[in-house]
């Protein structure tokens, strides 16, 4: 019996010997995970900061930069930037950010977010704290946190100044002016979303790289305004990119009088708007459109002069040339979105089918007794009549889970264009909201509070945002698009009898209503289609813009002329028209109103 235990025993020994080394594969593996995820944990460095030159304007955009040296092996990461904070309307609102980034081994990157800091609550001291962190999976490799508190903020937009020679620290009426290095200046034009103005000193332009210059050009296409104080500085700043946007060619120094001292003031062609001579004659103020922003080119360096009364008069000529200081605040946003009004049944549709209902009930009643006829007349009267008003109650408008409306501006010159679009939606019972936005767009909140969580991506960027039953979220999108519309116009003369125009449009959208604006008049050319073109010659003009008060349209297309009519009317001459395409796509559910005002800048 022994010997027959032993056989057994012995023969079961080789069988447990894959498992224990199944086992400690199992372990060495384990061992070997997590000290790579130790060591990954360990072998990223984060270093962030916001801003420009320790300061940020609340409530807008914000560049934020962040440095990574990832000293061990290649990474998938995700970046992820979030906020909480109360509001002016003391409730809590949250964005998040998230960016998913590819660290190879060894490298040393710099990226740069634009962040949309929440304007905070007045009556909360805490201005509150921006959380970074870098994570692979569940595991946070590197974090780090930015108080607010440590920034300076500001609650209007900024203004700053690029350039090597020593500045004030502010502008002679108080508004602080900001030095900046140029590598500040961001590489999106997102980020100049908290910047009224910037000044240009000492420095060549072209020295920036391409993102940085093409982000400063559509941020004037959006309504930023630069401004170049030439002087004995165009010596330092001559640049092809300066040449192009502008509005003076200078070609000689001299040294001519000013507040009775002798000035380095640039002599050269004008090519812009003269804002302002001296009292010898010269152009100290010249500007030029460029998109809904502007370019003014000081022909001395202000910052360089004294307080003189010449001087004080020129300051303030700068100081009112634009119409508007905010440049980062939609004009019009809270306007329209207040004016919006949910389409609702017609209540005279209702009323006159109940009418009927009720005369058809009736005459059942006085012609009881009488011939069947009758009864089928009157009872497919009744069937008719809740067809009808069921059909009726079942169009879109009244049924989709979401309705919404966008309302945009589009100021073109050449084939660049910048889009700004408000979109406002309505939703009938809870849901989550997903938007596919092309990498250009910069989004932020008006008039709401709800949390934003967007998802950063090389293709395309993905917001998300949640909604209640019955509640309502608008937003503003800002993106420079291709506008490829063009038009000519040959004034009468000798051998034209009537002034005539050329429009082409190569876009893809037709142009309804067009209207051409040219000294001081309005001339209808009609719609125009997509890919076509329209040869006209002009009759009498008008002195209003043609809009019909029983356009459904009305209200909202009034409020989109007003507030573009300061950014046309000083333009020579301007092509208008509307767009009835969004540019936003759409949702599943979702009913919309599109309408975006067209303003192409003549040459």
């Amino acid at each position: 019996m022994s010997t027959l235990s032993h056989r057994c025993t012995s023969q079961r020994r080789p069988a447990s010997q894959p498992a224990h080394w199944l086992l400690l594969l199992v372990l060495s593996w384990l061992i070997t995970a997590l000290g790579h995820m130790a060591y990954a944990a360990g072998s990223v460095e984060l270093q962030a900061s916001l801003g420009f030159n320790g300061a940020y304007a609340t409530g807008y955009l914000t560049p934020v930069w962040v440095q990574l040296h990832n000293r061990g092996a290649a990474l998938l990461v995700q970046l992820v930037l979030s906020e909480s904070a109360k509001t002016p309307q003391r409730t809590r609102q949250t964005v998040k950010i998230t960016r998913s980034l590819r660290l190879p081994q060894g490298a040393q990157q710099r990226y740069e977010l634009e962040f949309p800091l929440i304007k905070p609550n007045s009556f909360v001291a805490d201005k509150g704290e921006l959380l970074l962190a870098l994570q692979a999976g569940e595991r946070t490799l590197a974090q780090q946190t930015i108080s607010l508190s440590a920034y300076r903020g500001f609650s209007d937009p900024l203004f700053l100044l690029l350039g090597d020679r020593p500045a004030p620290a502010s502008l002679p009426d108080g508004r602080p002016l900001l030095a900046i290095t140029p590598a500040e200046l961001p590489g999106h034009w997102a980020g100049y979303r908290g910047v009224a103005r910037l000044y240009l000193g000492r420095f060549n332009l072209d020295s920036l790289s391409a993102a940085q210059r093409g982000a400063l050009q559509n941020w004037l296409r959006s309504g930023g305004e630069l401004v170049v104080l030439l002087g004995d500085n165009w010596y330092f700043q001559q640049s092809k990119m300066l040449a192009e946007l502008l509005p003076f060619v200078p070609q000689d120094l001299q040294l001519s009088p000013l507040d009775g001292r002798d000035r380095p003031i640039s002599q050269g062609q004008v090519r812009g708007t003269v804002l302002q001579r001296s009292a010898a004659g010269d152009p100290l103020l010249i500007r030029r459109r460029f998109g809904r922003g502007a370019v003014y080119a000081v022909t001395v360096d202000l910052l360089a002069l004294g307080d003189g009364p010449e001087e004080r008069v020129l300051w303030h000529a700068l100081q009112v040339a634009a119409p508007d200081v905010q440049s980062g605040q939609p004009r019009l946003g809270d306007e329209i979105l207040a004016g919006l009004k949910l389409v609702q049944p017609s209540r005279l549709i209702l009323a006159g089918a109940l009418l009927l209902y009720l005369g058809g009930f009736a005459a059942l009643g006085l012609l009881t007794g009488r011939t069947r006829r009758l009864y089928l007349v009157i009872a497919l009267w009744v069937g008719l009549i809740s067809l009808g008003l069921l059909l009726y109650l079942q169009r879109p408008v009244y049924t989709r889970p979401l309705r919404s409306i966008e309302v945009g501006e589009i100021w073109a010159r050449g084939d660049r264009a910048f889009l700004r679009d408000w979109y406002s939606v309505f939703a009938q019972r809870e849901t989550r909201l997903k938007l596919l936005l092309a990498p250009e767009v910069a989004v932020r909140q008006v008039a709401s509070s709800h949390d934003l969580n967007w998802t950063l991506t090389p293709e395309q960027n993905r917001l998300q945002l949640k909604l209640g039953r019955e509640q309502m979220v608008h937003l503003l999108l800002e993106q420079p698009i291709s506008f490829p519309v063009t038009f000519k116009v040959q004034p009468a003369g000798a051998d034209v009898r009537a002034a005539q125009i050329d429009v082409y449009n190569d876009s893809d959208r037709p142009l309804v209503g067009a209207v051409l604006w040219w000294q001081d008049r309005f001339y209808w050319l009609g719609t125009i289609g997509a890919h076509d073109k329209l040869q006209r010659v002009l009759g009498m003009g008008l002195s209003t813009f043609p809009l019909s008060k029983q356009d459904k349209e009305f209200s909202i297309k009034q409020r989109l002329l007003a507030s573009a009519e300061s950014g046309f009317s000083p333009e020579p001459m301007a092509l208008l028209a509307w767009v009835q395409q969004a540019y936003l796509g759409g949702l599943p559910g979702e009913y919309r109103r599109v309408l975006q005002l067209a303003i192409v800048a003549g040459q």
